[in-house]
């Protein structure tokens, strides 16, 4: 049973988005993303709170890009241990593959709310996994007027199957396209959801006008593409260490000080977001643990409330 719809998590996402613009949701800013040894997988750790729900989490993820394949395995686990704030008594301890991989691709369709055209007709997809499922199927959601949306991805296989499995889900027709570059031409919103270890979204792609998602690896974009759109971090210090703004500005390709807002800036209406059809927008997204802990709170509220999950004892009896 799944207590998330699409249009659950954009609501709630813009939620906390509010709360965090007063202070009353928190993260922090330290993340454990850690390999140990070449080719394992890496260790991801982030935590947050949302504190008008009196709810914390701590999310772990071990991740490793090559699972699917060299294994035929998903690429991440993950857990989420869910907690009242205050006192820090564990809630629920669920998973976080799920909710990850849902409010990754739900974002996208909250940044284009604010910073995509106001009718945009055309979407372009780069990835085809989950997340990019994910998005595909939220951005539907808030733009039912899609006229057309391309995908690609290295694997034609791939495309294909996501085609076949995502048609009937939305309203606009899926065409798979053979190259990143046929995938976005014209297109409205882009959305890059990959593992690329190298660019697969580059400078030259970059139309004016377009909403740029970016929700994959730190290398899936040109640094230069920074260069040609009004740059928005979901976060700025995460970003910093963990996006594509922190690689372009590694590379030289943009200056701190160039940064446009944070998201939170726009949903909380202290910077604006887009106001002509002209602009071109580029969010980087990395994932803030105050979607996960809204998202998780949810969960475990209506799980509560429909009888759903098994009680475990795990602290019974134990005294200071």
């Amino acid at each position: 049973m799944s207590f998330l719809s699409v249009e659950t998590c954009i609501q709630e996402l813009e939620r906390v988005f509010k709360m965090f613009a007063k202070g009353e949701a928190l993260v922090s800013t330290t993340r454990i993303f850690r390999q140990f040894g070449e080719g394992n997988a890496w260790m991801y750790a982030i935590a947050g709170a949302v504190s008008p729900l009196n709810r914390s989490i701590v999310k772990a993820l071990p991740i490793n890009w090559d699972n699917p394949r060299e294994r035929k395995l998903p690429h991440m686990y993950g857990i989420i241990l869910l907690c009242e704030q205050t006192s820090g008594v564990p809630l629920s301890i669920m998973d976080a593959t799920y909710i990850t991989n849902l409010r990754t691709g739900v974002l996208a369709a909250l940044g284009a709310k604010y910073l995509a055209k106001k009718n945009p007709e055309s979407l372009g997809v780069i990835g085809t996994g989950e997340i990019a499922k994910s998005a595909t199927l939220a951005l539907s959601a808030q733009f039912p007027n899609l006229k057309s949306i391309r995908v690609h991805s290295r694997s034609s296989t791939n495309r294909e199957r996501f085609v076949d499995n995502v048609s009937r889900l939305v309203g606009a027709p899926i065409n798979a396209s053979g190259s990143p570059e046929d995938a976005t031409r014209g297109a409205d919103i882009v959305v890059t959801a990959t593992s690329a270890r190298g660019p697969v979204l580059k400078a030259s792609m970059v139309e004016e006008g377009m909403y740029v998602h970016s929700m994959g690896s730190r290398q899936e974009v040109e640094p230069s593409v920074l260069q040609r759109a009004k740059v928005v971090a979901e976060g700025k210090e995460e970003c910093k260490t963990h996006g594509k703004w922190g690689e372009a500005l590694k590379a030289g390709a943009v200056k701190e000080d160039a940064l446009y807002a944070e998201l939170v800036e726009i949903i909380g209406g202290t910077k604006k977001g887009r106001t002509t059809d002209s602009e071109t927008f580029f969010l980087d997204s990395v994932g803030l643990p105050i979607e996960d802990t809204i998202l998780a709170s949810r969960v475990y509220d209506d799980a509560l409330r429909s009888g759903v999950g098994t009680n475990l004892e795990l602290y019974d009896g134990l005294t200071e």
